[in-house]
């Protein structure tokens, strides 16, 4: 087996965990196989512990797998579940996978393989896998497409923020649920940016994101709101979304792997793709 040529395609987080507090997910892994075998064989179910920076951070299992004979160099789709036994790993995985252009993840599995209904016990499968990073989303850089102040009143603002986002690592997240993400304009807070819907996640590749930021009506953010304003117009607004926020998701796995998340956001646009609704009020927007 250590003569099997592995690599990875891409890692999907599919939906979010059963409970709050589970440590288990469900992910669709794609890998490249190429090996050479005479006879057709299987290899058995067994589990894979995953580490990262030489530290033991969860267990994978494998499913059974066809072995067809010959030369083969093919995708194979593998549908599994990772139990997660050191959460601070994780967290400090999510991180540099998500500051970095590439990350090392090791597996080491001992598995069992039958050919011909003999049976061959104990084979030691290692390998270290590089997988693609997020490198902050910023290659290419996000881009907004629309910018609506949907509402604007003595107590609140809304405002609907859609962009185009580009994740090309490996790494994608589908399905998890509605994410809660704080919204700082340059290094002020300005309020929490709810995902548009539950299946929106950040897949691989080009998404759209929309998300509607809610702003609680105060001194202190309409200065920051009049500041904004100002950058749109002068054709330089930034925002960060960040991931600290505490109910940035239900879900404990899901809340540390996201919590160092930080995306930048440059409108440079001005006011072509800014919209004011019917139901704001650009009073409420004065101090």
């Amino acid at each position: 087996m250590n003569q099997t040529k592995l690599s990875v395609n891409s890692i999907d987080l599919i939906g979010i965990p059963k409970e709050p507090d589970a440590t288990s997910f469900e992910v669709q892994v794609s890998l490249h196989v190429d090996y050479i075998t005479p006879f057709n064989g299987t290899i058995a179910t067994s589990t894979a512990t995953l580490s990262y920076s030489g530290n033991d951070f969860g267990n994978a299992k494998i499913p059974t797998i066809k072995l067809p004979k010959g030369h083969q160099s093919v995708n194979m789709d593998i549908n599994t579940s990772i139990e997660i036994t050191q959460i601070s790993i994780l967290t400090q995985m999510s991180a540099d996978m998500y500051i970095s252009k590439a990350i090392a993840l090791k597996s080491a599995a001992v598995i069992d393989t039958s050919i011909w209904g003999m049976q061959y016990r104990g084979n030691h499968l290692q390998r270290t896998f590089q997988i693609a990073g997020m490198n902050r989303l910023s290659t290419p850089p996000p881009k907004v497409n629309a910018i609506v102040l949907r509402h604007c009143s003595a107590t609140k603002y809304l405002i609907d923020i859609d962009a185009m986002l580009d994740n090309r690592s490996q790494l994608g997240f589908l399905d998890v649920g509605y994410l809660n993400m704080s919204v700082y304009y340059e290094n002020q807070y300005l309020g929490y940016a709810m995902s548009g819907s539950a299946t929106q996640g950040l897949p691989r590749g080009e998404s759209n994101q929309s998300f509607t930021v809610s702003i609680r009506n105060s001194p202190v953010t309409q200065k920051v709101i009049n500041r904004m304003i100002s950058g749109i117009i002068g054709n330089r607004a930034q925002f960060f979304i960040v991931g600290d926020h505490p109910y940035i998701s239900p879900f404990k796995i899901l809340q540390l792997a996201l919590s160092t998340f930080n995306l930048s956001v440059l409108y440079t646009d001005g006011m072509a793709k800014v919209r004011i609704g019917p139901d704001c009020d650009m009073s409420a927007l004065s101090p």
